[in-house]
């Protein structure tokens, strides 16, 4: 199985000109990328992050299908505002609350891209995400296969 791609939640040039293009308009938009065509410019794709034992712990959270993001993004708005699987992800993500929309942005990410960027200050990587499986244990750990950064690089190495 070749993969040239991965779709991620993004903070990228493209996605500031957009929001506030959509804010300007008074729209609020959820951008998904119509083809696996990867935005060209500096790619800030958005890392979760939460404290994990006393220190921080960061990861990345990629997807092989543009469904599984969708899953990720709209997951706070089924879970109470105090759930800490939101807290996570709505840290993480441009918030969407009715008053406030905002424009949220998902990359289509080169997977040779992760083998030329620095990811010293993420602990793992994150592919995928299984709604079934976390709603049997509200565990997002378990909804998602979880690499540690060496072990998603060589997962990249060999599918691409």
């Amino acid at each position: 199985m070749a993969l040239d791609h991965f779709y991620s939640w993004a903070w990228t040039p493209h996605q500031v000109y957009a929001s506030d293009k959509a804010e300007q308009e008074k729209e609020s938009i959820l951008f998904l990328p119509d083809q696996a065509t990867p935005y060209t410019g500096d790619a800030a794709i958005a890392h979760f992050s939460t404290l994990r034992d006393g220190a921080q712990h960061s990861w990345l959270w990629v997807f092989a299908e543009r469904t599984e993001a969708l899953s990720v993004r709209m997951l706070p708005s089924f879970l109470g505002e105090d759930d800490p699987v939101s807290t996570i992800i709505s840290s993480s993500l441009p918030p969407n609350e009715p008053q406030k929309p905002l424009a949220t942005y998902l990359q289509v990410v080169p997977i040779d891209w992760f083998l030329q960027w620095d990811l010293d200050e993420i602990q793992e990587v994150w592919l995928g995400f299984n709604y079934k499986q976390f709603i049997l244990d509200r565990v997002l750990q378990s909804a998602a296969q979880v690499f540690s950064t060496e072990e998603f690089l060589a997962y990249v190495r060999r599918v691409r």
